[in-house]
């Protein structure tokens, strides 16, 4: 089933964890030589296009939602395809589903690998949901239920657990060409 389709937006949105005086980012259709994708832009930086000292805390959380317009059944066999990539590398990744129970899982999305170390070609990311890094909310047992209701792709400064590390990252934008679900891995 295709969650996304790069020649249009509808039914996805974009959203800020904490509202800022700056912009902190957006979602938009892109092409480039020929291929659509939807962009995911995002702003860590105070509005700067280098990295900075943290004098302020500019660290956010921005993330490009969607219900789901498709049934989709809740399962631990199931897998999502992610085709993406990300130019700048400056961020890190993850993938939200919440199901009809109301529980929220997400799951890390690596971008960039031993075998893909080029931020400029298309990764294949292919996410097992049977294995949430961290889950919360409705039924709060790790179990997927139900049917998939809602799904987001999160974009975050990299180490964003540290509130030590003094530093604001710059601008960057996540570029998705294709995700769909697949029922069984």
């Amino acid at each position: 089933v295709a969650l996304l389709t790069p020649t249009s937006i509808s039914g996805w949105s974009f959203s800020s964890q904490k509202s800022t005086s700056w912009s902190p980012g957006g979602l938009s259709l892109a092409s480039i030589e020929g291929q659509n994708y939807v962009a995911l832009d995002f702003d860590f930086g105070c509005t700067t296009s280098v990295i900075t000292t943290r004098d302020t805390d500019c660290r956010n959380v921005v993330t490009l939602n969607a219900n789901a317009s498709v049934v989709m059944p809740a399962t631990e066999s199931a897998v999502v395809a992610l085709t993406l990539r990300n130019v700048d590398a400056a961020a890190e990744f993850a993938l939200r589903l919440r199901d009809s129970s109301g529980q929220t899982f997400q799951y890390p999305i690596q971008v960039r690998t031993i075998e893909q170390p080029d931020t400029t070609q298309w990764a294949k990311v292919r996410v097992p949901l049977r294995y949430p890094s961290i889950y919360w909310g409705g039924a709060n047992n790790g179990v997927p239920s139900g049917n998939i209701v809602a799904l987001s792709i999160v974009a975050a400064p990299r180490n964003s657990d540290s509130a030590t590390l003094g530093l604001n990252s710059p601008r960057g934008r996540l570029e998705v060409k294709a995700a769909k679900y697949y029922p069984t891995a």
